[in-house]
């Protein structure tokens, strides 16, 4: 596994892997008011973003987020591929890295609001026992459902909870494949990293990978 990682530069040719809020804060302190950073992928550089100036975490998961997939023929970027149709996908490989559980919003009604057989996924992340963490980054569990809720419009009849990977499937009429979870798996790594929700000995374990 070869998952992206995040490297830093500022004008005055300072550097820094940035992989944990931690690390971000600390190149924040010292580095020019304007840098650039660049994904990585082992030593390849996958694209690079000069002149920019975010002051926090949150800000800079939504620019990595923003950025086009490479394993998208269409250069979608990582949001638009993962925060509604393939969120599952992006679910189960980022269970596989840091635990957790599946948490799913889902609605019981079809698009005519007639009860369907299998409820519609709005939404998935994994929850960590406080923050639901998606390609966003990390989200407090009840913000998290209620922005959902309201994004498939089911406040009322929709369904919050944990949902296994095959159901998942089950619900998406789909079928997770290795390709789909090993490119999914690369940016979960880096959205996990700079979401703070990774153990030191995930985060040990990601930085050997990024070499």
């Amino acid at each position: 596994m070869t998952p992206y990682w995040l490297l830093a530069k500022d004008d005055l040719f300072r550097s820094a892997v940035i992989d944990s809020p931690e690390a971000f804060d600390k190149w924040i302190e010292s580095a020019e008011p304007s840098f650039s950073i660049t994904l990585m992928q082992e030593s390849s550089e996958i694209v690079t973003l000069s002149g920019i100036e975010i002051t926090d975490i949150d800000e800079l998961i939504e620019t990595i987020a923003d950025l086009p997939s490479p394993d998208s023929p269409l250069k979608e970027t990582f949001q638009s591929i993962y925060e509604i149709g393939d969120c599952d996908v992006f679910a189960v490989a980022l269970q596989r890295i840091i635990g957790g559980e599946i948490y799913a919003v889902t609605d019981p009604f079809d698009e005519r609001r007639n009860r369907a057989r299998l409820p519609h996924l709005v939404h998935a992340g994994v929850y960590d026992g406080e923050n639901v963490i998606d390609i966003e980054g990390a989200t407090e569990i009840d913000s998290w459902s209620s922005r959902w809720r309201e994004t498939g419009n089911c406040i009322i009849e929709g369904d919050t909870g944990p949902i296994d990977a095959k159901r998942l499937e089950k619900i998406q009429s789909t079928t997770h494949t290795p390709g789909q979870i090993y490119a999914a798996t690369k940016i979960a790594w880096l959205i996990a990293a700079l979401a703070g929700a990774l153990n030191e000995e995930q985060l040990a374990q990601y930085r050997k990978m990024q070499t």
